[in-house]
């Protein structure tokens, strides 16, 4: 379905306060392989996706461990471009006609972790 090749964009940062404690922050661009999907039959969902992501640590030692604990936290936001597919006249297989329809979307994910060594 004509696909294309894609070429993805990442940047990540790291900065330690002191040996203990970190902080992380991120983005990312990954344009859609998906070909236009105006005046076809064809309906392949995705979008150009913007990322942002930031996270940090914190290293502690506790009683009982030989080695530090370590908790991990982060999050991370995305934003798919908005764009269009207009259907108007196209015949499906199945059904008489399309119709036409905006993609756009914004999704948030978070993570916690817990590291233990001995």
């Amino acid at each position: 379905p004509d696909f294309d090749d894609t070429l993805n964009i990442r940047l990540g940062f790291e900065y330690k306060f002191n040996p203990n404690v970190s902080l992380t922050c991120g983005y990312a661009y990954q344009p859609t392989p998906v070909p236009n999907q105006s005046f076809k039959v064809t309906n392949y969902l995705d979008a150009d996706t913007h990322m942002l992501a930031l996270g940090g640590s914190y290293k502690f030692k506790m009683p009982g461990f030989s080695q530090p604990i370590k908790l991990l936290g982060g999050f991370m936001y995305q934003h798919l471009d908005s764009y269009t597919a207009y259907k108007q006249g196209v015949q499906g297989k199945s059904w008489v006609d399309q119709v036409s329809y905006k993609v756009e979307g914004q999704a948030y994910a978070g993570s916690l972790g817990l590291v233990l060594a001995w």
